[in-house]
């Protein structure tokens, strides 16, 4: 499982590891009171190739995410573009 917290409207981790190859849960925990949040991956050229639910928080979902082929990607919010996290697919 992989796990994105959004608070004050960011994310909390700076960068993260996945698996690559194999999907995975993605957890995203939103502690923003009544802010709405998602995470989109994205691919090295900007491409979107997963996107969660969007929802306010306080609240925590867990979606089933795509193997990830091995690479560089993004988790961005899409309704805050500021939110970004680098993720590397080993």
């Amino acid at each position: 499982m992989v796990t994105v917290t959004a608070q004050n409207i960011t994310f909390e981790q700076a960068d993260l590891e996945v698996k690559a190859g194999a999907p995975f849960t993605l957890e995203l925990v939103n502690n923003d009171a009544s802010v709405p949040h998602n995470v989109e991956i994205r691919d090295r050229a900007g491409t979107p190739v997963f996107k969660t639910d969007t929802f306010p928080g306080v609240e925590t979902r867990s979606f089933e995410a795509p193997a990830l082929a091995a690479g560089a990607y993004q988790f961005q919010c899409t309704v805050h573009p500021n939110m970004i996290i680098d993720v590397n697919a080993t």
